[in-house]
């Protein structure tokens, strides 16, 4: 399969979510206003998918336990078992920034809630419009203890690139070598050589809400992070 094609209307090139999204923080109220969030989505004939990132996350809490273990819910598992269709709506429970491709990249998913973790999850909530359904007002104190930091805008020419790279890469391929790579790597370089700070996390949001799927989004940022330490990875 060649790395690049003009046929602009291949699903091998990035396609942003057509369906509804939402977000809501994990506490009790959040995680109340998630349920009924999906289950408004939820049509006849469909069924309700719950994403987890492991195993582990399935005894965290009461609620997770709880909708788990309903015969009418399908629990997907990010590592080891991989999350490739749904029949519906997806509840993805605590996802960060970087589980966001690998969730996006499968099909049948009908509406899309993510309940956050530590990834406050701000540019992909906007980038996709997602509803915010509850969200804890914190002090100073707090969003030090959670490690919240405040989002930085992308600059006009940083989504300029960005929106370059998503119509040229192929993204059935990964972008840890050849074409995709030397694509990523010369706007990334060109950004930084201009003077412009490469804000990795944000970037990766922006990727997953634009349609980079599986590991894309984690390795745009980086080597987003490296270009800002100083490197200059090599194009190839």
């Amino acid at each position: 399969m060649p790395a690049y094609t003009s046929n602009r209307s291949s699903t091998l090139f990035a396609k942003p979510s057509d369906y509804p999204c939402a977000i809501s923080d994990q506490s009790d109220d959040g995680h109340e206003a998630a349920l009924r969030w999906v289950g408004s989505h939820l049509q006849d004939g469909q069924h309700l998918t719950v994403w987890v990132s492991q195993k582990s996350v399935l005894g965290a809490n009461d609620f997770v336990r709880g909708l788990t273990s309903s015969r009418r819910v399908e629990v997907a598992v990010g590592r080891g078992g991989g999350f490739y269709r749904a029949n519906g709506p997806v509840l993805a429970l605590y996802a960060d920034a970087d589980d966001l491709g690998k969730i996006i990249r499968a099909t049948g998913i009908t509406a899309l809630c993510v309940v956050q973790w530590a990834d406050h999850l701000s540019t992909w909530a906007k980038e996709v419009g997602a509803t915010v359904l509850h969200e804890i007002e914190l002090d100073e104190e707090d969003r030090v203890l959670w490690g919240i930091v405040e989002v930085e805008e992308l600059q006009p020419e940083v989504i300029s690139a960005l929106e370059s790279m998503t119509r040229l890469i192929n993204h059935s391929n990964t972008i840890s070598a050849g074409y995709e790579k030397r694509v990523v790597v010369r706007e990334l370089l060109k950004l930084h050589d201009a003077g412009l700070r490469l804000p990795a996390q944000e970037m990766k949001e922006w990727a997953a809400a634009h349609g980079w799927t599986s590991e894309s989004p984690k390795r745009l940022a980086n080597f987003a992070t490296r270009i800002n330490e100083g490197a200059r990875p090599r194009a190839r």
